[in-house]
């Protein structure tokens, strides 16, 4: 197999290119539908690469100043000097670039393919990896093909610099890539939404709120129309709808519960907050024991369709693998669920569960230190919420009420302790502002 030849289309290439340098327009659409990788013969890369390096310079593109640039940049030898374009805009120009940058990126595909299902076979072949990595080698492979084929390997300082101007551009614009509000006001305006590829720890002593905090943003998400994942590790699914079901309704958790009779106005709300609940874009997996490859397989999934976040609860809950210390095996889904948020470029949100220091101070309240010994959570965190409820260690009346969630880390970002309100009746946080 490795005597054929790979899959290309030079006809098409070499048309492409000749409607770049003789038509302005044809090459803007061209440098939207490909890059230089997409070529198969190394000449037509360097010239389309010069193409976009120009035009991202604002310099106008054609014969002359593609042949001086390969000049400049010592590159005209390489691909036959200025007669070799000449050859190429002596082709005919396409009558439609869509279709000819797609043959294009249709051989580029194909090419890749073998590529990635060589390195699949090969790890088959080597005996030494268990099921459930080959098959997240396999899904990522199939991952990296289906959703981003204009990737490129590495990225230079100028199209950073042109990708970077854009953004601010689109920000003076406001028409930026969207930000996912939480539903706290303070939250959301010391962070700006959560967007992008962010790893965000939600950390707490058992029985504080990580989970209602959790269920608190998804409905707040949800209910704004931003479709989000959920893996519940530790909680059946009908045990999170409780909880979503008493906080929309304003009815004590414990009355859907338990075998108290639901009077006729509780049945009319729960039937208003069904029909509501029920257009929700949410995605649940409460699938128990998984290990991180598994988890990392589903995410990927449900990343394919259209989650904009995702959530974990929680990272006690993800199975180990043979013969690891608990460090290690939280190191090591930590580090997974660091390189998942850069394969997928959206926020992934783990719960965690703070070690036993907070017990030993006087006042309760937890510290980023308090993350220690629980796996590169602190490192390897962009942002960190630090869960704290007075009531719980005081047992005073007065405290009932009392949240905080303290922004301990927000990298690039201003720390403060935001003030809440807890309903401990519908597992609820509120924003301090309403009320209290």
């Amino acid at each position: 197999m490795m005597d054929r030849l790979p899959p290309q289309n030079l006809k098409a290439e070499e048309s492409i290119l000749s409607g770049c340098l003789l038509d302005k327009e044809m090459a803007e659409d061209a440098i939207e539908l490909l890059v230089e990788d997409d070529f198969y013969k190394p000449a037509h890369s360097k010239i389309f690469k010069a193409i976009k390096s120009l035009h991202h310079k604002q310099e106008p593109v054609d014969l002359t100043t593609v042949a001086t640039h390969m000049i400049d940049t010592g590159q005209s030898e390489a691909i036959g000097g200025a007669a070799y374009l000449s050859v190429i805009t002596d082709q005919p120009i396409p009558p439609n670039v869509e279709h000819y940058a797609g043959l294009i990126k249709h051989a580029a595909t194909l090419r890749k393919t073998i590529a990635l299902c060589s390195d699949t076979i090969n790890t088959c072949y080597g005996g030494d990896h268990s099921l459930a990595e080959v098959l997240n080698l396999l899904q990522s492979n199939a991952l990296e093909l289906g959703v981003d084929n204009n990737k490129q390997e590495f990225c230079t300082m100028e199209e950073l610099s042109h990708q970077s101007f854009e953004r601010y551009e689109a920000m003076r614009e406001k028409t930026s890539e969207k930000s996912i509000q939480t539903g706290f006001y303070q939250l959301d305006r010391l962070t700006g939404g959560l967007k992008g590829s962010k790893l965000i720890i939600i950390a707490a002593r058992p029985s504080i709120g990580k989970t209602a905090f959790m269920c608190n943003m998804v409905e707040n998400m949800a209910g704004g129309r931003t479709k989000v994942g959920v893996f519940s590790l530790e909680m059946d699914k009908e045990d999170l709808d409780d909880r979503w079901n008493a906080s929309l309704a304003g009815i004590n958790t414990i009355r859907l519960t338990s075998s108290q009779k639901l009077d006729a106005e509780e049945w009319n709300r729960l039937t208003n907050v069904a029909e509501r609940k029920s257009e929700w874009p949410v995605l649940i997996d409460d699938t128990g024991g998984m290990c991180i490859d598994e988890i990392v397989r589903r995410s990927r999934k449900m990343k394919r369709m259209g989650c904009e976040i995702i959530y974990i609860d929680q990272l006690s809950f993800i199975r180990a693998g043979k013969r690891k210390s608990i460090f290690e095996a939280n190191t090591e889904h930590v580090e997974a669920l660091g390189h998942l948020k850069k394969e997928l470029r959206i926020p992934i949100v783990l719960l965690a569960q703070l070690n036993r220091e907070v017990e030993k101070r006087g006042d309760k309240k937890p510290m980023l230190s308090d993350l220690k010994n629980t796996g590169m959570l602190e490192e390897a965190a962009d942002l960190v919420l630090l869960g704290h409820r007075k009531y719980y260690y005081s047992k005073l009346p007065e405290d009932e009420n009392h949240a905080a969630w303290e922004l301990a880390k927000n990298r690039g970002g201003p720390t403060m302790d935001i003030e809440m309100v807890w309903l401990p009746k519908q597992a609820k946080f509120e924003n301090k502002a309403m009320g209290y």
